[in-house]
């Protein structure tokens, strides 16, 4: 917001003094903007990440087996990611009867949820589904923050030349109080 402000009373006011602070800002921010997304495509496919994940979904996982809290929220996640268990639906076995609801799809009518739902078993672990999300999500903002900046690269070439013409427009001022005038 201040960067915009220096820009709009750069122009406005004919300031080479805030058009030029704000061309320094928005270079500054098309930096960051791409060493941010640099790092984010360096990163996200990277195996720490994937281990990141999948050791955070599985600490859920299994704090929902002891904490009805994390269990109710462990449900969520699974409804809207359509995904069962930390790796598939194999993990409720050893600790339930049957499946949760949150792993069938048509749940809401439902009053159980087997192990032998074909539906179920096909869906994929939380864990896996998960980092495919987040490579997708994290890949995508990286691409529009890279798109971005060309369109901010645009406009810091827009305001240096702006700039460079006030100090014309000066020097010509400067130039004909000193020298004769025009009639």
């Amino acid at each position: 917001m201040m960067v915009a402000v220096c820009g709009w009373c750069g122009t406005n006011k004919e300031s080479r003094g805030l058009l030029g602070l704000y061309t320094i800002f928005l270079i500054l921010i098309i930096l960051g903007q791409v060493i941010a997304a640099t790092l984010i495509f360096i990163f996200v496919d990277g195996e720490d990440t994937d281990r990141f994940i999948k050791d955070t979904v599985y600490d859920g996982y299994y704090n929902s087996q002891s904490n009805p809290d994390v269990f109710k929220q462990f449900g969520r996640i699974e409804r809207k990611l359509r995904c069962c268990g930390a790796n598939d639906a194999r993990d409720y076995r050893s600790w339930r009867n049957d499946l949760p609801l949150t792993c069938c799809l048509d749940s809401y009518y439902r009053a159980t949820c087997d192990f032998t739902d074909k539906e179920a078993n096909e869906r994929l672990g939380c864990a896996k589904v998960a980092a495919v999300y987040t490579k997708i999500i994290s890949s995508s903002i990286a691409g529009a923050s890279l798109i971005i900046s060309l369109l901010e690269i645009t406009g810091a070439i827009l305001a240096w030349k702006l700039f460079n013409s006030f100090r014309e427009v000066e020097h010509y001022i400067t130039e004909r109080k000193e020298g004769e005038t025009e009639c």
